[in-house]
């Protein structure tokens, strides 16, 4: 009896003991079994997941952050770092970042209602131009029709009363007429021919040698001087003997005059003879006083608009 327990006994505990034993096993094939089951399906090529055809949308990027500094996506634009900027790590705060964006409407805008830089005009050749303001009446006296008489030489003014407020072009002889007074006198003194200043800005005016707003062109010159028989030359500005040399040989020159002594903007003026000590007598068409007086040629040179004499003499 005895022994028939004891079998009893025994059978029980291995009966107990093989289900301990088949519960452990159980457990750890069905953790074996859960790893399986989450791996990748590049790892288990067999299995399918379980969402197959379900697209899956990130969850949204905050706009900021919990320190308060701006995030930006990775694929955003970089923003402009000045020299004195904080590093990127350091972030822009929300007023940095709203001071940019309305900084760069601003350049944007100017972008687009700048206009294109005009380039400059070709620069038009020099002109006498400026009426000039005469310094005495315009009355003459008989001193001022004499000058130069004694050398035969023939003075005007061109605002004496009877040429002052002729006509020529849109403007009159007395503040554009320079062109034509000195022309005249020039011409009346070598031809022995007494030519008006009238008559020679009616010639500047069918030849289309009056410019607007500048007075006579350059042109005139020696068109006239050719119409009236006369032979012109030229000489360099620094050339005085040759100047010398031609004053001395009853020849008369022209120049122009730039803003100065004699002119506010261009003023034609004769040179009408020469000095043993070498100083230059002058015809100024506007000033008496200035006429009477001697000069030197590096006076008049230091004032003169362009670089060259017109030299005068009979064919």
């Amino acid at each position: 009896m005895q022994s028939s327990d004891k079998q009893r006994h025994i059978a029980k505990c291995l009966l107990g003991g093989a289900l301990c034993w088949s519960a452990v096993a159980i457990s750890v094939s069905l953790l074996l079994g859960g790893s399986f089951s989450n791996a990748s399906p590049a790892e288990n090529p067999a299995e399918e997941p379980l969402l197959s055809g379900v697209a899956y949308t990130a969850p949204a990027l905050p706009l900021y952050a919990d320190d308060g500094t701006t995030l930006l996506p990775n694929n955003s634009l970089a923003l402009p770092e000045p020299e004195d900027a904080a590093a990127p790590s350091e972030g822009l705060t929300e007023k940095q970042m709203l001071a940019w964006l309305e900084e760069q409407k601003k350049q944007e805008q100017e972008q687009q209602t700048q206009t294109p830089e005009t380039p400059d005009k070709p620069s038009e050749p020099e002109r006498p131009s400026a009426p000039e303001v005469s310094d005495t009446p315009s009355d003459s006296t008989s001193d001022e029709r004499a000058l130069g008489s004694e050398e035969g030489f023939v003075y005007y003014r061109q605002d004496w009363s009877e040429y002052k407020i002729v006509s020529y072009g849109n403007q009159t002889l007395g503040a554009y007429g320079c062109g034509p007074t000195n022309m005249a006198m020039i011409i009346s003194s070598l031809t022995g021919e007494r030519v008006s200043p009238i008559t020679l800005a009616r010639y500047a005016e069918r030849n289309g040698m009056f410019v607007s707003g500048s007075g006579t062109a350059y042109a005139f010159i020696t068109a006239i001087a050719d119409e009236y028989g006369l032979k012109v030359t030229t000489c360099a500005r620094s050339d005085y003997a040759t100047l010398q040399n031609a004053l001395s040989d009853g020849k008369l020159a022209l120049t122009v005059m730039g803003p100065g002594i004699f002119s506010r903007g261009g003023h034609f003026l004769t040179l009408r003879g020469i000095t043993g000590d070498g100083s230059i007598r002058i015809a100024d068409s506007i000033s008496y006083e200035k006429s009477v007086k001697l000069w030197s040629a590096s006076t008049l040179a230091s004032q003169m608009k362009i670089d060259y004499y017109w030299i005068f003499e009979k064919k």
